[in-house]
């Protein structure tokens, strides 16, 4: 899924950095293990044709050591702290209060549908929500029964609604286009139909529908 705003963009980087940073890892482990059954397989062999069962397994070598201690203690550190300093990064790209220019627009959760509302025109939407592209839009989140979650991901990271509060989500769309959003928390038997289609409009568009729609 190509994200198409900029803090899914910061969302999607830092999750292709874990996804590549794993999988390096992954293949590292693989290397070591395999190297360690190549040597113990050796040492076996040598015990077998020599007689000598007191005789070392290779691990006790000057390079077997500095294997362990770079590959057991190093590269672990090592990976820990990029991946906290890369998403602690992240997470403050990720704005936590909207912008002086925000559009403000509010979204009620209720089973099994989101709600949307105006506050400037009054419209009133269901399941859908139409934004300006290329501007900050502020979603006031809450819910009027049970904990929902509300998540376009190309747009957006997630955040919670609850019933006895209002979060506030900034989400921001690079261009015109359509996407899609669904509730990411279990609320019921009908949670999967619980979907949400966004429709970014060029401001022109946008302020034409709205005077079509106030």
């Amino acid at each position: 899924m190509i994200p198409e705003g900029p803090i899914a963009e910061s969302i999607a980087q830092l999750t292709l950095a874990l996804t590549v940073i794993g999988a390096v890892v992954y293949a590292g482990f693989l290397i070591v293990l395999v190297i360690g059954v190549r040597r113990r397989g050796e040492a076996d062999d040598e015990q077998v044709v020599t007689g000598d069962r007191d005789a070392p397994l290779g691990l006790g070598t000057p390079s077997s050591r500095w294997l362990v201690i770079g590959g057991g203690v190093v590269l672990p550190a090592v990976v820990v702290v990029v991946v906290f300093a890369w998403t602690l990064e992240t997470m403050l790209d990720i704005p936590v209060r909207a912008p002086a220019d925000a559009m403000t627009i509010e979204v009620v959760g209720e089973r099994w549908q989101w709600n949307v509302r105006y506050p400037e025109s009054g419209i009133e939407l269901t399941d859908e929500l139409v934004i300006p592209a290329d501007r900050p839009v502020a979603l006031e989140l809450r819910s009027v029964d049970v904990i929902h979650s509300f998540w376009v991901p190309q747009l957006a990271g997630k955040l919670d609604a609850f019933p006895d509060g209002t979060n506030v989500l900034v989400v921001q769309a690079a261009g015109p286009g359509e996407f899609r959003g669904q509730c990411a928390e279990f609320c019921g038997l009908l949670h999967a139909d619980m979907t949400m289609v966004v429709t970014a409009l060029s401001e022109s568009d946008f302020e034409r529908w709205t005077e079509a729609n106030r």
